[in-house]
Formats: C-alpha cells, structure tokens, sequence
C-alpha cells in the first residue's frame, strides 16, 4: 500500500512519497515533525493543522509576530496589520498604501507586506529565530518555494524571503482566521485601521491642494473638488489590467 510522508518542519517541509525522500528532510534536523499516512488528504489535513489557542504555541519562542492584510475595493488601498512580541515587548504596527501593480493582490498584498515588515525586523535586529503567525497560506508557500510565484511581486516576495531565511530561522504558523484567537483578531482589525488612516490621510492632501489652487473656498465646492479628484483615480484604477493572485 502507498504511503504518504507528511514533513510538518524539517530541511524541507511538503509531503513526500518515498521514505528515502522524507528521510533527506528530517535526518540530522533538530525537532524534526514528519508522520506518515496511508492517503494524500490525511497527509495533506497534517500539514493544515490550526492553532487554536494563542498561549500555549508561542511560549516557546522569544520573539513571535502575528499578521494580517485587508482590502478597500473603492480606492485599491491595501492595509496591513502588524504585531510583534520581543521578549516581552510588544510592538504594533499599521501599513497602507495603493500601489496598483501590488494592489492586484487585494488583501493578499498587505499580508505580504506584513509578512516582510516582521522579517526585515528580525534581521535587522539580529533575531536568530522567529515565529510568524498567519491565515493566508501563500505567506509559507511561497517564502518556502512550496508554491511557484508567477506575478512579479510574488516572485519579488519569494526572493526577499529567501534571503532573509539565510540569515534568520523562521517557523511560518497558520492560524484559522476569526477563530478568536486575541492577537489575529488584532491584527485584523488593524489592517483594517490601516486603510481608514491612509484614506484619512489623502483626502487631507486633497483638501490642502484644492485650497491652494485659489479655488472657492466654500466647503460644499471643496468637498465638491475633491469627490472629482477621488472619482479620476478609481476610473484610472479600474482600467489597471487585473490578474489573479492565485499562482
């Protein structure tokens, strides 16, 4: 009968279907997670499994992030939502921001933004070794090569992600997303912050620069002014080529 060998961590995680090839993945590597399995989804259920709980999974790590991305389709902005915990310390972050040609990712896009906001942070801070905690699984599949990157951000992703994991040890964790556990919930809400603030932040811009262009200075006109300058970027925005985001 057939056997299938699910690697969970080791040299190189997948399922594989010889012994001797699953053996090359976990001989010699320290913690080694593997099991075999006599069907592909069985094997496939062991490589999905979901935390549930927060605590007990991140206590073996000193430093550990939990990300999450969003999306406004109105304004193409993407938002990510960012936090890290240092030995202790916890650290919160908020990105925007509307480039269209990683605006083709839609949420996608802020998930990886995030996910390289926390490995830049290891790396930069001689982190040794790091945790990422995620719901999307593209964030381990293509920083792992598990999945073939096709658009050019997704390959650009895969290649910064490989050369920080030459110098920093990452454990990529899935997590079921609204599962209720306390920091995803956050960083969801986060992202989703993330988009308000920059949204917030250019119509500011837009309000300052209808005011001095020496307009008619009343609101109803202001306001007036800007809503045309917003409707000129979604007409822009929706001709932009779309392409899936599912390599």
């Amino acid at each position: 009968m057939a056997k299938f060998y699910a690697v969970k961590k080791g040299q190189k995680t997948g399922i594989f279907q010889t012994w001797e090839e699953c053996q090359i993945q976990v001989k010699g590597y320290k913690g080694a997670i593997y099991k075999a399995f006599a069907s592909l989804q069985d094997a496939q259920n062991f490589l999905k499994d979901e935390i549930k709980e927060n605590p007990n999974t991140t206590n073996e790590y000193e430093t550990y992030a939990f990300i999450d991305g969003s999306f406004d389709v109105e304004t193409f902005t993407y938002g990510s939502g960012i936090v890290i915990v240092d030995k202790g310390n916890k650290i919160v972050k908020k990105l925007a921001n509307n480039n269209r040609e990683i605006a083709e990712l839609r949420n996608v896009a802020g998930e990886l933004e995030a996910a390289k906001f926390v490995m830049n942070y290891a790396l930069e801070n001689k982190i040794k070794k790091i945790a990422i905690y995620f719901d999307y699984m593209g964030i381990a599949a293509w920083a792992k090569g598990d999945w073939q990157a096709n658009l050019d951000y997704t390959k650009y992703y895969a290649s910064f992600a490989k050369k920080i994991m030459q110098e920093v040890e990452i454990d990529f964790i899935k997590v079921k997303a609204h599962s209720g556990v306390s920091l995803n919930e956050e960083v969801d809400k986060l992202a989703k912050e993330a988009i308000l603030d920059f949204k917030k932040g250019n119509f500011d811009k837009l309000s300052k620069k209808v005011k001095s262009d020496n307009y008619k200075k009343n609101d109803d006109f202001i306001f007036g002014q800007e809503k045309d300058l917003l409707e000129i970027e979604e007409m822009k925005t929706k001709k932009f080529k779309q392409e899936s985001f599912f390599d």
